[in-house]
């Protein structure tokens, strides 16, 4: 997980003397392996660089050739395609580092690259020559890529810090996006920041800047009508096992031991035992591999330690045990630290340095670590029961329904039908008529609307909220809803939240859920298939067969940690109640009611309204409190002085 940053001043002004450092500053954390440079005339670049692959041990950045300069941050997962396509044209190997390759390609194939390309990355192309600048991210977004323009200056950073240290940006809220991720169950507009003026490059997207214009284009999509279809159930298993065996091979390149956090869950179980599986197989290519879990054994509903034993077993390998971070939501100062680094109203109250599991990580000079995430997202969804309910398979939906809840035992069985039809509704009514029934319910039930805590500042910026874009006409429930869940907003940011948390720890965290090719498989089969019988996860249950314990492939429920970030909340009441009172900053600024807060949660259930209010607050403290003081936050971090912002 490397850093980039730049900055061209379109109008020809040459750059400013150390210009590129001062905005580089406060992300230096993502470059342990050093901080290198180049300008010429009005245009810089910069790459705060951390090695992480074989080939990386000798990446020089950024690259420079006669025409092109290139820096990138990131992981490419289609060297041998690039490689083959180059063939003798380029000077590179399967030794070269991946700069290399984007640089030998992009001179080979020009704009037509970005689409050959696959991985984890955000990357910067300056032309020399047609004086252009070309910001790419990802398929998926995994790495953050966020640019402004000030008066004549452009600007681009890995973090929006950087772009809030050149003098001419001004931090102000964004108070669309702020309505949307708060009052519109996250539903948030595309390319847009918490801060006004503050853009994300989008993933797929390539961004051309020139001084006569900024414009963005995608360039490549999921193909939402392909179809894969096989004659049995087996077939699709082992083809689901294979697309999996690649993506957690590519996520194991590395020059470092490679640690797994595993819970004891299906997930993050099937990725431990898949990469010993490869370990074993490819002995010479895949690094040392560590295990570790932060589960307890204290019989609470987080308690997996049995399966984490039967893992051991099964494995013939130990796994390390950490004890388990509390939130410290009652801890200003750790809360606008941790606002600070993810530069969003979102806050999951546990440290960032100090971590237990990125510790026991970075004992074993271990530089990333995969994780299980997104596997609920991609595995389990219900949107494929709405395309067998629209074919009137409703005998089926139903005992799909029925065997569905039976493998979540620890959740209330009606709340899988409500989901559905509630599903159902929103796609098949128009969106005023859905709005309609909603408010029709909440006077039934004399329930009070979703949000009334906040103020009218919020409510009124809700209503400039884009509509999403409508789903591909062609496209099953199913497939639309796998291109949801990789396209929406809302997981772009949480890609670019997890990346900053990560980036302070200098533990780069993959996820082989997100692969393209994982996806794009899920996408192209019936979804029926992929939920057999309406089992969740089927397919990834029957896809691991033998390699995963079968005690962990026939788990019927999840941990659970409400208790332990509700609890948190409980203890720190009285501080939040002092925080959050008549002149805290969201009152004053109209975003919250003064002495309205979120309704008690329901018995069991996480307080996530509680904590975007704290959220929200201690945001508006960090970035729009003391400007200085917090532009200084880094310097803080760095040096271990405690220090408060206004």
């Amino acid at each position: 997980m490397s850093g980039i940053v730049g900055v061209w001043n379109l109008d020809g002004r040459p750059l400013e003397d150390g210009l590129l450092e001062k905005l580089a500053a406060p992300i230096a954390h993502r470059g342990p392996d050093g901080r290198f440079f180049w300008s010429e005339g009005p245009v810089g670049l910069g790459c705060l660089l951390m090695r992480v692959t074989p080939e990386s041990l000798s990446e020089v950045q950024p690259l420079v050739s006669e025409h092109t300069v290139v820096v990138f941050d990131g992981r490419l997962d289609c060297r041998e395609e690039l490689l083959e396509a180059l063939g003798s044209r380029a000077r590179v190997t399967k030794e070269s580092p991946d700069p290399d390759l984007i640089l030998a390609g992009w001179e080979a194939f020009g704009d037509s690259l970005f689409a050959r390309l696959n991985g984890d990355f955000a990357l910067a192309i300056y032309d020399r020559r047609n004086r252009r600048l070309l910001l790419v991210r990802d398929p998926i977004g995994v790495r953050p890529l966020y640019y402004t323009q000030a008066g004549n200056t452009f600007l681009f950073a890995s973090e929006i810090k950087s772009l809030l240290a050149h003098p001419l940006v001004t931090p102000r809220p964004n108070d669309v996006t702020l309505a949307g991720y708060l009052l519109a169950f996250r539903n948030m507009p595309p390319g847009e920041t918490f801060f006004e003026g503050i853009h994300s490059v989008q993933p797929s997207h390539r961004l051309e800047v020139t001084p006569e214009k900024v414009k963005a284009e995608q360039y490549w999509d999921f193909d939402l009508t392909r179809r894969i279809r096989y004659a049995t159930f087996d077939e699709y298993a082992d083809a689901f096992r294979e697309h999996f065996e690649g993506a957690v091979r590519r996520r194991l390149r590395s020059a470092f031991p490679v640690a797994i956090s595993v819970s004891g869950g299906l997930d993050s179980s099937s990725i431990f035992c898949m990469a010993h599986a490869l370990r074993q197989k490819y002995p010479s290519t895949i690094p040392e591999i560590v295990g570790i879990t932060y589960c307890p054994s204290d019989g609470s509903p987080a308690d997996e330690s049995q399966y984490i034993r039967d893992l051991e077993q099964h494995c013939g390998v130990r796994v390390e045990r950490v004890p388990l971070d509390p939130p410290a939501y009652g801890d200003l100062e750790a809360l606008m630290e941790e606002a600070w680094t993810v530069e969003a109203p979102s806050l999951s109250g546990r440290p960032r340095s100090g971590d237990s599991v990125l510790d026991a990580a970075r004992g074993h000079r271990a530089r990333t670590i995969l994780t299980g995430h997104y596997g609920d997202q991609f595995l389990s969804g219900l949107a494929y029961l709405q395309d067998l309910f629209l074919r009137l398979r409703w005998i089926t939906v139903a005992r799909h329904l029925k065997e569905f809840a039976s493998w979540n035992a620890d959740v209330n069985p009606r709340y899988y039908p409500a989901e559905f039809f509630s599903q159902l509704l929103r796609n098949i009514l128009p969106s005023f008529a859905f709005l309609a029934l909603k408010q029709i319910r909440n006077l039934v039930l004399r329930r009070k609307p979703h949000g009334f805590w906040y103020g009218p500042r919020l409510h009124e910026a809700l209503s400039r909220l884009p509509c999403p874009p409508a789903p591909a006409a062609r496209a099953t429930w199913h497939a639309r809803s796998m291109y949801h869940e990789a396209r929406r907003a809302y997981h772009a940011f949480c890609m670019d939240w997890n990346n900053k948390s990560q980036a302070v720890t200098q533990i780069e965290h993959l996820y082989p859920f997100l692969d393209r090719g994982v996806i794009a498989f899920l996408c192209a089969i019936p979804g029926e298939v992929q939920m057999r019988g309406g089992i969740p996860k089927a397919m990834l249950r029957f896809g691991m067969r033998g390699l995963v314990p079968d005690s962990i492939l026939g788990r019927r429920w999840k941990a659970d940690f409400t208790h332990v970030g509700n609890a948190a909340l409980a203890e720190a009441k009285d501080d939040l109640s002092v925080l959050l009172g008549v002149n805290s900053r969201a009152v004053v600024e109209g975003y919250l009611r003064a002495g309205a807060m979120p309704p008690p949660p329901a018995p069991g259930a996480a307080d996530f309204n509680g904590r975007d209010v704290l959220a929200l607050e201690v945001w508006l403290r960090v970035f729009f409190g003391d400007r200085q003081r917090a532009l200084t936050r880094w310097e803080v971090r760095q040096t271990g002085r405690k220090e408060v912002c206004a």
